[in-house]
């Protein structure tokens, strides 16, 4: 399992400063694979394709950290939640959603203000960053302004899906599950980032200690 941890979550100037780590379920045992301030990654085939901070650059490396490969040089965007669809990268920029090649090529972008993305079932989730809604891209295509519905209306801060079931934290550190139509609420558990692996929800507590429970 692959996760990324905020080395100084008390500090308001350090929001951003999350390095990337991986965790052996069997052995219990976590490694930080990157000496580096991670923005956003994702893992594809044997790479985990990642952005920094501070480059604002798009690398990818293997799955123990090392053979890294730039992807993208020159452009000063800060790329936050990684896709993979169809072998291109999309990407949440400023106010935009971004399709680019494997070589960094640019391709296309949509309007749609994200805070962070996620492929699910051949459809695209996003929270908005202006009202931190959790929304559904209905249909995108070529047009500039993708039609979206609103699923969750709760201060939306992550978020995953697995089974097709919606896994949220809220501003205030409280989980939440849902359906993908955003009925059947259900509270967890107080705490962030949820994550789901195998049978298992992990998430982090409101003191910042890994936490795991059986999903159904």
């Amino acid at each position: 399992m692959f996760y990324l941890q905020n080395i100084n979550s008390d500090s308001n100037d350090n929001d951003w400063v999350y390095t990337l780590h991986s965790y052996d379920l069997t052995k219990r045992i976590e490694t930080k694979l990157l000496n580096e301030s991670i923005c956003s990654y994702i893992i594809h085939e044997n790479w985990i394709f990642f952005s920094t901070v501070d480059t604002k650059k798009l690398y990818r490396v293997n799955f123990d950290g090392t053979e890294k490969q730039l992807i993208n040089e020159g452009d000063p965007w800060l790329t936050v939640s990684l896709q993979i669809f169809d072998n291109h990268l999309f990407f949440g920029w400023d106010e935009a959603i971004v399709k680019i090649g494997f070589d960094g090529v640019f391709k296309q972008s949509w309007c749609a203000y994200p805070y962070s993305l996620l492929g699910y079932n051949q459809e695209m989730y996003y929270i908005n960053s202006r009202s931190l809604n959790l929304e559904k891209i209905v249909t995108a295509d070529d047009k500039a302004l993708p039609d979206s519905t609103t699923i969750i209306e709760n201060e939306v801060v992550s978020f995953t899906i697995c089974r097709n079931i919606l896994y949220y934290s809220t501003i205030d550190e409280k989980i939440y599950k849902v359906d993908l139509s955003g009925t059947h609420q259900e509270f967890i558990s107080n705490g962030y980032a949820p994550i789901v692996t195998g049978d298992y929800l992990f998430y982090f507590s409101t003191d910042n200690n890994m936490i795991h429970i059986p999903i159904s």
